[in-house]
């Protein structure tokens, strides 16, 4: 192997090492001196779930008390300066915030988001807006993402804008709080932020660099404070395959009504701004599709993670004490299960063209109630697939392709018998003529109505079409589901998980810069303290604070931290296996309900946030213990006796609840239930 220099690998490794000389000096470790001071919080997509598990965490972060000599009533959730969220986790964090604007106390989101989740919103509120005319008279498009849009804008937000993190007069906050919620847009495929911040100047972009709302502008900045929460909350949470993207600017439209003039798709496009690939800007700008902030970023990390970037600039201590990740998602996913063919039944054994060929007659059923079954049931799995692609659940992947090839071969054999007077007709002569075209033509009505298959040749695609047709119905099928299957858990479960880990790798360090965030994250997940994940937690806890060595003096003995962290958690690792199994859904139907579901992940949430908050107080502790003991350990914490002391209060909390929660796991929900 030659050793003679590469000029392109050389100037690689100095471009990156620039890059990481660059970020290293941007997000330099600074020593940490107000540990719970400046918070702010990523919540994950997920559903109900997500929503749930962030108000547990959030309502132990409000029971914790913060000692400040100026207000002694002050909660540790009173320091959360930054909230960014996707999907489900936008629920908690667009409530919450809007209410600190508004001045609303904590314990009223709490049994508000509660009761939103519980009861006063359904999958038949949902229909029934669907099914409304009267509520289909503006530029929206009457559709699922825009039916759940207008019942988060009416029962959850109360018709608030994104004003309302805009400050309303000239004289400081007095808190000050940036908000991030999360979607991706389908004109560059990267995330598309709703932030603001209660200085308006200041913060991240509302949008991305490609599309985005100049704030800088008045009137930019004027329209998009007019835009619907319950608008953002949707396209926070439109997630794929279970509902469509909502549009903007049409689908962020409202009428004039008494809370305002309203905003229609004009005064939305004169204010937003999109660019071509030489980055000019567009006129007018071009429609653009918002779906789940999970797709880009399911944590919410990333923006988190910018969010700090941006504080650290201009200074360098001015960074977040800490990063808190409360998540629903995992690293677990399911195997693939390969379809098999199904033989069973005539149709399947048929091709396609032998079907075109066959005499109506041949498919009839011999009486009439069952005509009457057979549209019944086809239009009752037609709605079951829709509404089985709004659960991300693995169990409900596995079933979607199933579901729709069921209700399609349903529908056609109703439709079918509903044509029983055309006895001798073959069934081509009942379809549209466009299905007996030839190939060349076919491919190109294919082209023209599947953008997709524009990557085809027009050989290429009437070949496909041609073979197609002699294939047995039962292949084809098994075909659709390897595809739908296949492709669902690529979007909803691969992709994700590889970008949760991407982002998580960055995190901890993993690329560059491993000191950037130590002593300033916490990662509270809720498959935590579940007994899928008891082996793999004890052995971390073991990892980090285990550090006696097996000499005569300490042999068998076990380090009081893991033991403190580790026994006693039996019933705390049933409640958390309950909340990590709930499905992942935009509601809580009956059998959850009955079975309190909502009850587990939130105390889940809860217990969970505790456990990390005092597995971070300890690893702090030990720092400190380190350096006072060792000369040669670089300083990474200095309190002083203001904090100390706050830093001591906090742990004693900690240390109380902790054996609470192992008592009973659901004292804190149960006690804020009949506080309520």
């Amino acid at each position: 192997m030659s050793n003679e220099p590469n000029p392109a690998v050389d100037s690689e490794k100095s471009l990156l090492k620039a890059i990481e000389s660059r970020d290293n000096a941007q997000l330099e470790s600074v020593i940490l001196t107000t540990p719970f001071q400046k918070l702010a919080l990523a919540l994950s997509g997920g559903g109900f779930r997500a929503g749930a598990f962030s108000l547990g965490t959030m309502s132990y972060l409000h029971h914790l008390r913060y000692p400040d000599a100026e207000q002694p009533d002050r909660r540790v959730l009173d320091n959360v300066q930054f909230v960014s969220s996707a999907s489900g986790g936008s629920l908690a964090g667009i409530l919450y915030t809007m209410h600190v604007r508004l001045g609303i106390p904590f314990p009223k989101t709490y049994h508000q988001l509660l009761d939103f989740m519980t009861g006063q919103v359904s999958l038949d509120q949902v229909l029934q807006t669907l099914n409304d005319e009267q509520q289909w008279k503006g530029e929206k498009a009457r559709n699922l993402i825009n039916a759940f849009s207008k019942i988060y804008n009416e029962k959850l937000f109360d018709h608030k804008t994104f004003d309302v993190y805009w400050p309303q007069t000239q004289q400081p906050v007095a808190r000050p709080l940036e908000v991030c919620f999360n979607a991706t847009e389908f004109y560059r495929g990267i995330s598309f932020r709703f932030q603001a911040s209660t200085n308006p100047w200041t913060g991240g972009i509302a949008g991305n660099k490609y599309v985005y709302f100049d704030k800088k502008d008045t009137n930019s900045a004027n329209t998009l404070r007019k835009v619907r929460l319950g608008d953002i909350m949707a396209a926070s949470s439109c997630f794929p395959a279970g509902l469509e993207p909502i549009m903007l600017p049409k689908d962020f439209t409202y009428p004039a009504n008494g809370d305002g003039p309203g905003l229609d798709s004009g005064t939305l496009r004169d204010a937003l701004v999109t660019t071509d690939y030489d980055n000019k800007a567009l006129k007018p700008a071009v429609d653009v599709g918002l779906m789940d902030g999970g797709v880009d970023d399911n944590q919410g990390l990333y923006s988190a993670m910018l969010a700090d970037k941006r504080r650290r600039n201009n200074n360098a201590s001015n960074g977040f004490d800490l990063i808190f990740v409360t998540d629903v998602a995992s690293y677990f996913m399911d195997p693939y299960e390969d379809p098999q063919i199904s033989t069973a039944g005539e149709i399947r054994k048929e091709s396609v063209s032998a079907l075109l060929d066959t005499p109506v007659k041949t498919f009839l059923p011999g009486k009439n109630k069952v005509i009457s079954g057979l549209l019944i049931g086809s239009v009752v799995l037609l709605l079951a697939s829709i509404f089985m692609l709004t659960q991300s659940g693995q169990g409900s992947l596995h079933n979607l392709a199933i579901v729709l090839t069921t209700t399609f071969s349903i529908t056609t054999a109703g439709i079918f018998a509903v044509k029983r007077l055309i006895f001798g007709n073959p069934i081509k002569s009942l379809l549209p003529a466009s299905l007996s075209l030839p190939e060349e033509q076919t491919a190109e009505l294919l082209k023209k109505t599947v953008p997709a298959f524009r990557n085809f040749s027009d050989n290429t695609l009437g070949g496909l079409v041609k073979y197609l047709q002699k294939t047995p119905t039962g292949v084809l099928e098994q075909m659709l589901k390897a595809r739908v299957n296949s492709m669902l858990s690529m979007v909803l479960d691969v992709n994700l998980k590889q970008t949760r880990r991407l982002i998580f790798d960055i995190f901890y360090g993993a690329f560059y810069g491993e000191k950037t965030w130590q002593n300033r994250r916490i990662f509270n997940v809720i498959y935590e303290l579940s007994t899928l994940n008891i082996e793999s937690r004890n052995k971390s806890i073991r990892a980090k604070f285990q550090k006696n060595k097996q000499t005569a003096d300490n042999i068998g003995t076990v380090n009081p931290i893991v033991a403190l962290l580790t026994d006693d958690c039996a019933m705390l690792n049933k409640v958390a296996e309950s909340a990590r199994t709930m499905a992942t859904t935009l509601w809580f139907d009956e059998t959850d309900v009955k079975n309190k579901r909502m009850r587990d992940v939130i105390a889940c949430g809860q217990f969970t946030t505790c456990a990390k908050l005092l597995e971070h107080i300890l690893a702090l502790e030990e720092t400190l213990k380190k350096q006072q003991t060792d000369a040669s350990f670089d300083p990474q914490i200095n309190l002083n006796d203001e904090q100390l002391n706050i830093f001591r209060s906090v742990k004693t909390q900690l240390l109380a609840d902790w054996q609470k929660f192992k008592a009973d796991p659901y004292f804190l929900a149960d006690e804020l239930a009949v506080k309520g």
